[in-house]
C-alpha cells in the first residue's frame, strides 16, 4: 500500500490507494491493448488506445474512489493544439493526455 498525503490549507486528508486493484486495471489495460494490436485486422495505432485508456482511467477513478472523467479531443483555451483528452476529476480539470502510438514519439 501506497500512502498519500496533500494538504489544503489548514485541512489534511490521507488515503490508502490499493496497489493490487491498480495493477489489476493496468493489466486489463494491457490485455486489452494486446487484443487490438494483433493481427490479421490493425487500425490506426493511436486509435486502438483510446478505449482501452478511457477504460483504465475509469477503473483507476474507481479505485481511488473519485469522479474521473476522460473528455475526448478537448480544446486548450487560448491556446493552440487539442489533446486527446482532459481529464475531470470531480469535476474539476486535473491535465491533459495525448495518445502517442505505441514507439511512437512524443
Amino acid at each position: 500500500m501506497w500512502q498519500g498525503t496533500h494538504t489544503t490549507g489548514t485541512s489534511k486528508w490521507m488515503r490508502m490507494i490499493d496497489n493490487k486493484a491498480i495493477f489489476e486495471a493496468l493489466q486489463k489495460f494491457a490485455i486489452s491493448i494486446t487484443q487490438k494490436m494483433t493481427p490479421p485486422f490493425r487500425g490506426e495505432h493511436e486509435d486502438q488506445l483510446r478505449a482501452p485508456f478511457e477504460t483504465f482511467m475509469q477503473d483507476v477513478g474507481h479505485v481511488l474512489s473519485v469522479n474521473l472523467v476522460s473528455k475526448g479531443e478537448t480544446h486548450l483555451p487560448g491556446r493552440l493544439g487539442k489533446p486527446d483528452y482532459g481529464i475531470l476529476v470531480s469535476g474539476l480539470l486535473a491535465g491533459y493526455v495525448e495518445l502517442k502510438a505505441p514507439g511512437a514519439g512524443a
